[in-house]
């Protein structure tokens, strides 16, 4: 008991409290009328705690929980919650009493251990069998030597498709996905045992593995392979199969399908790049995006493309500010325009000139590869109509 209400005798204390909390009579009143040394406000703090009888603590066994005597001042949100005069645990949903947190750090313990067992599971030894790099198609050979180059780790054990680096993998985030699926199908790379619980999505029981974040999941490289010695002399036999040092007349058939895939793709960073440079999110392409490009590429060079782009983009942005034309309307103008611009070029005769890469669109290590070390066109590439 406080001292200040040490000379009253339990009959008037009982008869304080409930007066108090009776509420019809003012504090400066009950502390005069009991003759308390107290400011007004200070009455509440002074006053012994209301014992609940139908309210126990989880943690400590027969202990009924107390409260605080309430402010008359207070509003609602400041009421003071049931709590355990031994162990401080109080009844509200986030408790921070030492027991509570325990309890909730060994409760996420239980979860993470599950995730991480689910997800061996479901990955552990997940892999195909390693064809010699000789069988390689066209396609997983520029991939593979694409990825080595970008992102292999120092001890060949993982790689990092979507690190984010001054030249990234491939164009866009799109193609980078399809390069990923492709060589994980193929047993190239496989989402690693090891990655983060947080890349992932579970079930609510933590049976199932739902989807999992690409570019936030660790990647094991060769995961057949498990000497470094191995894995680097595969990536030995790769480079002389890209460099010509080994013929594979077989790959040639392919040469002309890989090539519309790359430029394809560089035409949608450079297009894409230039629309968000003017406000307009537009991230994923359409079937009908596709085939414009896909038609292009049967006419023009890349680097054509890149200017007659510039200039579609720079006619609709200056058409819709002028007509006041709202930018979700604006920005489904922009493929018509760009084939029609096409069109009319080639229809008048007009010469299209070639535009230089934006510095802001590096080449990919996939184009680079592809034809840089394997055609050994370099930059003429991008100047050269697809044979």
């Amino acid at each position: 008991m406080a001292s200040k209400l040490s000379h009253l005798t339990e009959e008037q204390l009982a008869d304080l409290v409930d007066r108090y909390c009776n509420g019809t009579e003012k504090v400066v009143d009950l502390i005069r009328v009991f003759n308390i040394n107290a400011r007004p406000g200070d009455l509440a703090r002074l006053l012994p705690p209301t014992v609940h009888k139908d309210l126990w603590c989880e943690y400590c066994k027969s202990q009924n929980l107390i409260s605080r005597q309430e402010s008359r001042s207070g509003s609602q949100w400041s009421r003071p919650a049931p709590e355990c005069p031994k162990c401080g645990h109080r009844k509200i949903t986030n408790c921070r009493c030492e027991k509570c947190e325990q309890a909730r750090y060994e409760k996420e313990a239980i979860i993470e251990n599950a995730k991480v067992n689910l997800i061996k599971v479901t990955f552990d030894g997940y892999v195909n069998d390693l064809d010699d790099p000789e069988q390689l198609v066209l396609k997983d050979a520029i991939y593979m030597l694409s990825l080595i180059r970008h992102s292999l780790s120092d001890d060949l054990n993982y790689v990092s498709p979507y690190e984010l680096k001054p030249q990234p993998l491939a164009p866009t985030f799109e193609f980078t996905n399809e390069i990923c699926k492709h060589l994980q199908s193929k047993g190239l790379i496989q989402i690693s045992e090891l990655s983060n619980v947080n890349a992932f999505e579970f079930d609510e029981e933590i049976t199932v593995i739902k989807g999992w974040y690409p570019d936030r999941v660790l990647w094991d490289f060769l995961p057949m392979l498990t000497n470094s010695i191995q894995k680097a002399r595969y990536i030995e036999l790769l480079e002389e199969l890209v460099l010509g040092e080994v013929e594979q007349k077989a790959w040639e058939k392919d040469i002309k399908d890989f090539w519309l895939e790359i430029a394809k793709y560089e035409c949608f960073e450079y297009f894409e790049h230039l629309l968000s440079q003017r406000g307009f999110n537009l991230k994923s392409f359409g079937p009908k995006t596709h085939a414009v490009f896909e038609n292009l590429l049967k006419r023009y060079a890349v680097s054509q493309i890149f200017n007659l782009t510039w200039q579609t983009v720079r006619d609709i942005t200056d058409y819709s500010v002028k007509s006041n034309m709202p930018k979700y309307q604006a920005k489904n103008m922009f493929i018509g325009a760009l084939q029609r611009k096409a069109d009319k070029f080639q229809a008048e005769g007009w010469e299209v000139k070639n535009s230089r890469r934006d510095f802001r669109c590096p080449q990919s290590f996939v184009s680079a590869t592809f034809f840089d070390t394997y055609i050994g066109f370099g930059k003429e590439a991008m100047d050269i109509v697809v044979p």
